[in-house]
């Protein structure tokens, strides 16, 4: 639904806001963004509308869920046993980004930890 010209988008695929009111948590505004992006020294604009924004979150679910994923995760765990060290978080930020590789250029993003973070202010930046 339309809120002035612009839309309400839950993260993670929720339900589009009733009536302006938002329907849980995570609210972002603006899924229709347009942020400068960086790739080959050009300064490139990225657009989703809802339904691709919405897309992006289903396909990042899936890849996350995919059992294969789910192992290396589950074996980064058991070999830094359970606990966050510094280490573990740099391995599973490239495990991560294995994924997001795949996933951010679809939609228009550097497949790179550059592109993640133009994704993010396309869903986090107020309008």
């Amino acid at each position: 639904e339309l809120v002035g010209r612009r839309r309400r988008l839950l993260f993670m695929g929720e339900e589009l806001s009733q009536g302006g009111q938002s329907t849980g948590l995570g609210a972002v505004q603006d899924a229709e963004k347009q942020v400068p992006t960086k790739g080959s020294g050009s300064s490139k604009s990225v657009t989703l509308s809802v339904e691709q924004a919405k897309q992006l979150q289903q396909d990042f679910i899936a890849a996350y869920s995919d059992p294969a994923f789910k192992e290396k995760l589950a074996d980064l765990h058991e070999r830094h046993g359970g606990t966050e060290t510094n280490k573990f978080k740099s391995e599973r930020q490239t495990l991560l980004l294995t994924v997001q590789t795949q996933v951010l250029p679809k939609y228009g993003f550097e497949g790179s930890p550059s592109g993640l973070m133009q994704m993010m202010k396309v869903f986090n930046e107020p309008p």
